[in-house]
């Protein structure tokens, strides 16, 4: 059974963690939409999927990604966790492992000296054909992007990268990008 989200002004109102993954082929428009208007719009943020062990830090939540299909004056809309090897290991577990306070206490003893590989919830940027989820949260050297498939629901890697920060600049060739740490 779920655990209640502790009555944290971060985990309530606006703020409030969706606790599920969802399609909507027809979402209800108030108004209308230029009928020639199509693409997608995404959008990345912190969601837990387990109620945070210790003071929550929404800079830890686990990535979720929002998005939205606009064609033919139609609007669908879609979200998925990014599946890192820490949200894999939680799902698994039925409960938070990993502290998002930062302090080391407040982990599960469970992954105990395990290393997470971040919560992929930062930004997202499209390259290459793909989506690409960010996290700056792991240091300099660790900074990690995903491959996100949302038609299949799947993350298709995580690995390692040579992205820095959370704002890379847009890539000026099909296949190069450059970022900048801060």
């Amino acid at each position: 059974m779920a655990a209640p989200y502790p009555n944290d002004p971060l985990l309530r109102g606006p703020f409030e963690p969706i606790r599920f993954e969802a399609d909507c082929a027809n979402l209800v428009v108030d108004g209308e939409l230029p009928a020639d208007l199509a693409g997608a719009l995404y959008r990345i943020g912190p969601n837990p999927q387990f109620a945070p062990r210790g003071r929550y830090n929404p800079l830890q939540g686990d990535g979720m990604v929002h998005a939205f299909f606009v064609n033919r004056g139609r609007v669908a809309y879609r979200n998925r966790w990014v599946r890192t090897r820490q949200w894999r290991l939680e799902r698994a577990a039925g409960r938070a492992l990993f502290a998002t306070s930062g302090d080391p206490r407040d982990a599960d003893p469970a992954i105990a000296g395990q290393a997470t590989d971040g919560v992929a919830n930062t930004h997202i940027v499209a390259h290459a054909g793909r989506l690409l989820a960010l996290e700056e949260g792991h240091g300099r050297c660790a900074a990690l992007t995903r491959c996100i498939d949302l038609s299949a629901c799947a993350t298709l890697v995580a690995t390692p990268r040579s992205l820095r920060g959370r704002h890379p600049f847009p890539p000026e060739y099909e296949h190069d990008i450059v970022g900048v740490a801060a």
